[in-house]
């Protein structure tokens, strides 16, 4: 005669030694945030710091599996969750600022002028006294590779590493003008830190 598992340590007065999955009752799919979807909506690739990183002390444990992908967004989720804090890489396309200190906690949400006059309105995540500035790289342009520092307080974060994301949903809740989308790098910031490069056509 054939009994179920459950029923047989029942009987027994004793528990499973292992957790019994039932197929009629599939495990369910962690909702993403929405700083989330919407990072992965403007081409951001992020990862989870997963509570073991976090107990490890290594945030960046998971960066080989960064994705802008929502479905693989979601598979990590459901493998290393629960995960509060996502990180995005900055890849190449992407020129990342990070202004420290007293610039860093005072800056805008939505401005980034420094001493010229040009607006900055782009995207921007923040951290106590850090604040990080996403800009993309236009066609034709290169980071100088020799320069990282730019003044005190503001450097650019090298290729690979890694960032927090922007609270992309409480801006926009903020911000009456609608969605603040990734900026180009600004002038001021091209003339201190990249060169043109020849183009291949297209």
């Amino acid at each position: 005669m054939n009994i179920a598992l459950e029923e047989f340590f029942s009987a027994r007065g004793t528990k499973l030694p292992f957790a019994v999955s039932c197929s009629d009752h599939p495990r369910q799919r962690t909702i993403l945030t929405d700083d989330v979807r919407l990072a992965a909506k403007q081409g951001l690739r992020i990862f989870p710091v997963s509570p073991i990183a976090k107990r490890m002390a290594t945030p960046n444990l998971l960066i080989d599996e960064a994705t802008c992908e929502i479905g693989r967004l979601e598979e990590l989720a459901d493998e290393h969750g629960p995960c509060r804090e996502w990180l995005t890489v900055a890849d190449p396309w992407l020129c990342i600022l990070r202004i420290a200190g007293t610039a860093g906690g005072n800056s805008s949400v939505s401005t980034l002028s420094f001493d010229s006059q040009e607006d900055c309105r782009t995207l921007m995540a923040r951290r106590g006294d850090i604040t990080w500035a996403f800009f993309k790289v236009p066609r034709g342009f290169a980071r100088r590779s020799a320069v990282r520092y730019l003044a005190t307080g503001l450097s650019i974060i090298s290729a690979g590493h890694s960032c927090p994301i922007p609270l992309l949903s409480r801006r926009v809740a903020l911000d009456h003008c609608g969605e603040i989308e990734i900026a180009y790098v600004p002038f001021w910031l091209r003339e201190r830190a990249f060169e043109a490069i020849e183009c291949t056509p297209r």
